[in-house]
């Protein structure tokens, strides 16, 4: 095992200051071991670490002694008798020592090559295949059956998510089913009208880096995680939060192939309980680091970056749009009142075209025939009406094996911007 980011640990660390010197004491104890165990099996480079040591090992056992209040002896009591002020002087040398490390390593990567984030990662290769912080990944596709999810039900590492989402219209209402149940057993819910920017006016625009490192902490997930994310329509939203979590840097994070209609058909367990409490239930994780997210701006595109897109002669990139052939053709009104109709240059990939009868994606070897004739090896940038439904094309792209940034482009303001825009804007009707 390989032990969690130096830049984790020293964040994690920080983050504890603030709050308990006493927790931020263990921490620095449990840290001061694992460098010494770096130190002790280096091959002779400052920061290199050997496969058989796991500093996060020794977090966990450290906080587990701590929060079961055994005799603190076995780690160090003079530090943990050490008095608020010396302690936090400690943590902060740690802090500058993990600095130190960090620049004298060094590194080369790029994130802005690809999804991996790593220059070396092959282009054809699945952001899902690569885990954080040195944990290893459960699944080996970002689109996982209900099988592969009941096999992994016990692992520790796994965060289930529940990520349901209706259009206002339905009179539907995400969190309230999953209170009631029936859930997938623990299964958190995330909401995406609540993980947004609240300032803007558009619907569920993404947070800030620090927004939604709080919001999916405050759920009990962490970077080291394989995140499991479903809806209860089979695929409809769970992909926008698959999505969410790719562009802040969590590639270890997998879609429910079916959602809860498939899990439920296929005879698996649920948990059908009554849930009440409003944060969407807490995973049980004392050992809990903060999640760190990183965003890849390069996976999100403006209004500004989409007409410039749509204005360049041959096009830079396909758009194309999932909403329904009616709206899209500007036939139907749209549900928000904005404009009718689509971007001039836009093509229709209605996203439920994308999925069989029952709800489930369609086999890569389909997706790749429907989605070819648009020639996504140059680029694509998905949109529909609220940046919903464009993450199922994105997610199609990438089982078909377009999973490059360049491939992974969501317009966020979707129709609900472009729509309610002026003429500087315009809009094509059928």
């Amino acid at each position: 095992l390989s032990p969690p980011p130096l830049r984790s640990v020293a964040a994690m660390i920080s983050h504890h200051l603030r709050h308990s010197t006493r927790r931020a004491s263990l921490y620095c104890n449990a840290l001061v071991l694992g460098l010494v165990s770096r130190g002790s099996t280096s091959c002779g480079r400052t920061g290199t670490v050997n496969s058989r040591c796991s500093s996060h090992g020794i977090l966990r056992r450290q906080l587990h002694l701590h929060h079961h209040n055994h005799s603190p002896s076995s780690f160090g009591a003079s530090h943990l008798k050490s008095q608020k002020k010396a302690a936090a002087a400690r943590c902060s040398g740690i802090v500058g020592l993990i600095g130190g490390l960090l620049l004298h390593r060094g590194t080369s990567q790029d994130p802005a090559r690809s999804l991996h984030g790593q220059a070396a990662a092959s282009s054809a290769a699945s952001p899902s295949s690569s885990a954080p912080d040195g944990a290893a990944p459960l699944f080996s596709s970002a689109l996982i059956e209900a099988t592969d999810l009941e096999a992994a039900l016990s692992s520790p590492n796994v965060a289930i998510v529940d990520a349901s989402w209706h259009m206002p219209a339905s009179k539907r209402k995400g969190f309230e089913e999953y209170q009631k149940g029936p859930r997938v057993p623990g299964a958190v819910f995330f909401d995406i009208d609540k993980a947004c920017d609240m300032e803007s006016d558009l619907p569920h625009m993404l947070p800030s880096a620090e927004e939604f490192s709080d919001y999916v902490t405050k759920l009990g997930i962490s970077n080291s995680d394989s995140i499991v994310i479903y809806d209860t329509s089979g695929i409809f939203s769970a992909p926008r939060v698959w999505w969410m979590f790719t562009y802040f840097g969590h590639d270890n994070v997998h879609v429910l192939n079916g959602g809860l209609p498939g899990w439920r058909a296929k005879g698996m367990a649920t948990d059908n309980s009554s849930r009440c409490n409003e944060a969407g239930g807490k995973r049980g994780a004392p050992d809990l680091l903060p999640f760190q997210a990183k965003e890849r701006k390069e996976m999100l595109v403006s209004i500004e970056q989409l007409r410039r897109i749509l204005q360049e002669e041959g096009g830079a990139a396909a758009v194309l749009d999932a909403r329904s052939k009616g709206r899209f053709s500007g036939k139907e009104a749209d549900p928000r009142g904005v404009r009718p109709g689509h971007m001039p240059g836009a093509s229709n990939v209605p996203f439920g075209e994308l999925l069989d009868g029952d709800g489930m994606m369609l086999p890569p070897t389909d997706l790749k025939a429907k989605l070819q004739p648009f020639n996504p090896e140059a680029g694509v940038v998905t949109t529909c009406g609220s940046g919903v439904t464009a993450c199922i094309i994105s997610l199609a792209l990438h089982q078909a094996g377009y999973r490059e940034a360049r491939h992974q482009r969501v317009y966020d303001g979707a129709w609900a911007e472009w729509g309610g825009a002026d003429d500087g804007y315009p809009v094509v009707k059928e």
